[in-house]
């Protein structure tokens, strides 16, 4: 009996013991579960969070690369169009001197003829006056020697008055003439003519005093002095005439050229800056045109590029989560078969344990009754206290049968929840592996539709 009580002891310590030690191996498991969900958790962001630094990196590096571009097309730009405006001043300026020095080669050539109109007009009109004073010297000659010297007074003043009437007349005529056809006089050629003149009217005088008679020579010397002051006075007035006009139609001439000259300029700078505002527009256009378009094939050239790095990166990612989620689906389900495993053996040696138990407890239930029986035939009181002692045992034994039953459904209730986390987590890793890999094929649709191969 004893033997059989300390058997029966030895037995429920070791069913302790093994508890204890299912109880342990439980809670480290736990723990490695709880462990490798952290670790888990953790790679995933830090997996999130790489790709977020190298979606910022590519972005900052395009962004940064288009804003040196944008940079080397500015400085690109403004040198063109300094270039562009030194040139257009260049020739602007060389234009201003060509026309400066046709405008100076006009002006000599219209002054030139001018002259050569004007010094024509002076030799008809002298040669004119040259036949007139010849015909009024003829006249008057063969008027003083027909009249004798009775009619010299008469003679001189008529002489007189019809040489000062022909003379203004001619004069007159001469200024109309010189009105007319006087653009630009010479300070020489008056002189030379006013010389010729002067010559030509000594050689008639000396010619006529000569030929008249010397009853008419002091009458001719005193005409003569008096055709010569007054033929002076009048050549001196004429040449004051003469040079206040041409020094008038000189300043005219000058005045109006100037103003044609500046108004020929002006005309010309306005168009030349019309020329120059019109040519930098259309260059800053055409650069700027150049510019966008080398812009756009550098963006979509970046683009691509980054497209592709995007996509490989995409590529590489969803291969890399699905090759993680394949690992960790494979390693949840080994685990969960492990644990499954190990909870079906604790079952099966909880069942054992809860059988031989069971086994037990009948048997003592049997001796009991037999011991009993002859304990009352008997009447022996050690046999009484065994049997209070199987007594005791047996309501020691239903407690432990009732702690195993609860133990097997915990162990069935841990198992069912530990199956629905279980569940719960491949579904939750199947639908994040599903939304990464319809990520990839939006983002591959995107591409294809924004750079078209």
């Amino acid at each position: 009996m004893q033997a059989s009580y300390l058997k029966e002891l030895q037995r429920k310590y070791d069913s302790k013991k093994h508890m204890m030690l299912m109880t342990l191996r439980e809670k480290y498991e736990k723990e490695t579960k709880a462990l490798v969900r952290a670790k888990v958790e953790e790679y995933e962001v830090e997996e999130a969070v790489a790709v977020k630094r190298a979606r910022s990196t590519l972005l900052e590096e395009r962004t940064r690369a288009l804003q040196d571009l944008q940079s080397i097309h500015e400085v690109a730009m403004e040198e063109h169009l300094t270039q562009l405006e030194i040139q257009l001043t260049t020739e602007t300026e060389r234009e201003k001197i060509e026309l400066n020095s046709q405008l100076q080669e006009e002006l000599r050539l219209k002054l030139k003829k001018m002259q050569d109109e004007r010094r024509e007009s002076l030799e008809c009109w002298e040669m004119e006056l040259r036949q007139e004073l010849e015909q009024q010297l003829l006249t008057h000659r063969e008027a003083a020697v027909a009249s004798l010297l009775k009619t010299q007074e008469e003679q001189t003043a008529t002489v007189k008055r019809e040489i000062q009437s022909s003379h203004q007349e001619k004069e007159e005529a001469e200024l109309q003439k010189l009105k007319k056809a006087l653009a630009f006089g010479a300070q020489a050629q008056l002189q030379q003519l006013r010389k010729q003149l002067e010559m030509e009217h000594d050689e008639k005088v000396h010619q006529t005093k000569t030929e008249a008679s010397l009853s008419l020579e002091k009458s001719t010397a005193d005409l003569r002095e008096m055709l010569t002051r007054s033929h002076r006075e009048q050549e001196q007035q004429l040449e004051r005439d003469l040079e206040k006009k041409n020094r008038v139609a000189v300043m005219e001439l000058h005045d109006s050229m100037q103003t044609t000259h500046q108004g020929n300029l002006q005309v010309l700078k306005d168009a030349a800056e019309q020329r120059r505002a019109d040519a930098l527009d259309e260059y800053r256009k055409e650069f700027e045109l150049e510019c966008h378009q080398e812009l756009q094939s550098l963006e979509k050239a970046l683009e691509q590029e980054t497209g592709a790095k995007l996509r490989q990166l995409e590529i590489d990612h969803a291969d890399e989560c699905e090759l993680k989620l394949e690992q960790l689906r494979t390693r949840v389900v080994n685990q969960h078969s492990r644990e499954l495993e190990a909870k079906t053996s604790r079952m099966i040696q909880c069942k054992n344990v809860l059988l031989a138990e069971a086994s037990a407890f009948l048997s003592f239930e049997n001796v009991n009754g037999n011991y009993s029986s002859g304990d009352k035939s008997e009447g022996n009181p050690e046999d009484n206290s065994a049997a209070t002692h199987l007594l005791q045992l047996k309501k020691h034994l239903s407690k432990e049968l009732a702690q195993y039953v609860d133990v097997m459904a915990a162990e069935f209730d841990e198992i069912a929840e530990e199956q629905r986390i279980l569940v719960a987590k491949i579904t939750e890793s199947t639908q994040l592996y599903l939304s990464y890999k319809r990520q990839c094929a939006i983002h591959r649709l995107l591409n294809s539709a924004i750079h078209p191969h």
